[in-house]
């Protein structure tokens, strides 16, 4: 997945996750809304940095996989910037979910 080039630096943006200090756990429900049984929200930061990231994972069925063990998997990995941390934080504090895709659908490259 791309990154902007002005979010994160060069230890978070190849880290992909790894090494990242989690921040908020768990955010299915809280501050996004469920779209499937089996999805992880979390909110990560670079303490090199201080970049804030999304992490999330989903998975779901289709007609081809209702049988098989696994569903169709997806992950995204965003960079955020400091309003979009605070729409997050907004969303735990009132209990308003806000929509999964909400920072994904304009960032991710398909």
């Amino acid at each position: 997945m791309k990154m902007p080039s002005t979010m994160g630096c060069a230890e978070c943006v190849a880290s992909s996750r790894e090494g990242l200090k989690v921040v908020h756990e768990e955010l299915r429900d809280a501050a996004f809304t469920r779209v499937e049984f089996y999805q992880h929200d979390r909110l990560l930061r670079c303490d090199a940095c201080g970049t804030h990231w999304l992490s999330q994972y989903w998975e779901y069925d289709t007609d081809e996989t209702r049988l098989q063990e696994w569903g169709v998997r997806e992950r995204a990995f965003v960079a955020l910037s400091a309003s979009d941390v605070a729409e997050i934080e907004q969303a735990l504090r009132t209990g308003t979910p806000m929509p999964h895709d909400r920072f994904r659908a304009a960032r991710t490259d398909g």
